[in-house]
């Protein structure tokens, strides 16, 4: 148990600094889009989801919707200038799904050991209008660390949202 509670802390701590540090150096020369964003706190429909994987899936959304440059601010779960905003999306996210796979057999062979999330996306307005919806996956098949699944969830979020919200991003 203390061990868990380390290692969140050490990953909280790792990724606040790295928002920090991305907020104040990264502006994507994409196109900006006219909201704030502000990402809750990550729920899940899966039992014995490990808490560094609700974290990390929260902290490096939080860290690539900052690097992506495209909304006037990034805002967490209860920060108190999403009151005064007036174009505010709020980004909810729900586990559906969640396989532990084993960075030992990933670097045996490449056909097991994925780890793989999956979850449920909802972009909503001040007025709680839905204005994009998805399931998206995450996963890492071959070399890296299990955590490194919610890294790339948070980047297909994040490209999924910029399509559902931007909409002249349309595919031709």
């Amino acid at each position: 148990m203390k061990t868990r509670v380390f290692a969140f802390a050490i990953v909280a701590l790792l990724f606040s600094t790295s928002v920090a540090f991305s907020q104040s150096t990264s502006r994507s020369s994409a196109k900006m889009l006219p909201y704030s964003i502000q990402v809750e706190r990550v729920g899940s429909s899966v039992d014995g989801l490990p808490a560094e994987f609700s974290a990390a899936i929260y902290e490096n959304l939080i860290t690539e919707l900052t690097k992506s440059g495209k909304y006037q601010q990034v805002l967490r779960d209860g920060d108190k200038r999403a009151e005064s905003t007036g174009s505010l999306v709020k980004l909810k996210t729900n586990v559906q799904r969640f396989e532990e796979g084993s960075e030992t057999k990933r670097a045996v062979t490449t056909v097991s050991g994925a780890t793989k999330v999956l979850v449920h996306m909802q972009a909503v307005d001040s007025n709680g209008k839905v204005l994009t919806e998805k399931d998206v996956e995450g996963a890492v098949h071959f070399i890296g660390t299990n955590l490194r699944a919610t890294l790339n969830l948070a980047n297909s979020m994040v490209k999924q949202l910029d399509a559902g919200l931007n909409p002249t991003k349309a595919k031709k």
